[in-house]
């Protein structure tokens, strides 16, 4: 049930966030209490991490990579059957690389795996009959610049240019093989080092959108991508973690983590009009597996238009690590940790 949280509430939660812009920005907006809801699928299904899912057609697909053998899992929410899914190994339809990252094209109803610099292309209707066959394969040159966390959006794949000490993006034309790069136009107060800049994407689901969110800073932002000869991008700057990198070499070996770092956003998922996240805010200086697991979880969801302006904000009655919205039946779906035991759950909005 929906419920208006007092003004009262509001103001004490946001005088407690004292220091975050992000939070600050979303005070005066307003928020809805949101009850959870358990997921019916088939009983001694256990999940690992969940740290990412998306929702299409009845399928909800969700990343697994603390399980030995496959990175993913796919729920089918009209049957409550569950699977094991992107098998690791150096077979021709598996995965290289432990972290695949998968996004929907919604306009052909197709999943897509990013795996390095290739990609697996799979029929929506054909997973849901239980074949894990590809149905296309395409490799980016090796020479092409490196990206991670790579998703597809309108005929592109599009990811955060991985070795570049500034934040950048590359966008690969799938039909012209042709790739193109974007750098953030360069600012004093922006972090510097390759990760420092580390970004997960969302991409819209019927538009050359695609939302950008970073890990350890209060930045996002939207990339326009109608126009590869000038890429339209707003940016919206709350916080920056001031880490230095340590290097040995030319080589960046790790982040020197300050004492007051903040973790930035966890998770996030698009529909047709809103942009969902889920964003931390939590300190990183943290001295138990159980502490860190803390830091990427959450319990608001922030509400962004496609503008990139604060819209509406969710509290959900307990934290969760990932979250996906089916917006035909605009049903929030999310991972639970309650218990230190991931669940499938969700939200009706």
């Amino acid at each position: 049930m929906k419920i208006k949280y007092l003004l009262l509430i509001v103001i004490l939660s946001a005088c407690k966030e004292r220091g975050d812009n992000l939070k600050k920005s979303f005070k005066e907006i307003e928020t809805i209490a949101i009850e959870s809801q358990p997921v019916d699928i088939e009983e001694n299904v256990s999940f690992s991490s969940m740290f990412k899912m998306v929702s299409v057609d009845n399928l909800i697909i969700v990343s697994e990579i603390r399980d030995p053998e496959y990175d993913l899992k796919i729920v089918n929410l009209n049957n409550g059957k569950v699977r094991k899914f992107a098998k690791r190994g150096k077979g021709p339809d598996e995965i290289k690389y432990r972290g695949v990252n998968f996004s929907i094209d919604y306009h052909t109803n197709q999943l897509y795996l990013i795996d390095g610099q290739s990609s697996l292309v799979y029929a929506v209707d054909s997973l849901k009959e239980g074949n894990n066959v590809p149905f296309k394969k395409f490799s980016i040159d090796k020479s092409a610049p490196r990206m991670r966390e790579n998703i597809y959006c309108q005929n592109n794949i599009v990811g955060m240019l991985a070795d570049e000490p500034q934040p950048g993006f590359g966008i690969y034309d799938i039909d012209s093989e042709e790739m193109s790069r974007m750098k953030i136009p360069s600012q004093d107060s922006l972090p510097k080092g390759t990760l420092n800049n580390q970004a997960f994407l969302i991409n819209h689901p019927s538009d050359s959108l695609v939302a950008y969110f970073h890990y350890t800073s209060g930045i996002c932002g939207i990339l326009d991508l109608k126009n590869k000869e000038k890429i339209d991008i707003k940016s919206n700057f709350y916080w920056a973690t001031t880490n230095k990198e340590i290097k040995s070499g030319n080589k960046t070996i790790t982040a020197h983590n300050k004492e007051d770092e903040r973790n930035g956003f966890i998770a996030a998922t698009s529909d047709e009009n809103y942009i969902y996240t889920l964003y931390s805010g939590k300190s990183m200086n943290v001295n138990s597996v159980k502490e860190l697991t803390n830091a990427f979880l959450s319990n608001v969801v922030y509400v962004f238009d496609w503008e990139g302006r604060p819209i509406k904000k969710y509290q959900l009655d307990e934290e969760v690590r990932s979250i996906t919205i089916d917006q035909k039946d605009n049903v929030l779906y999310a991972a639970s940790y309650k218990n230190d035991n991931p669940q499938l759950i969700k939200f009706q909005l």
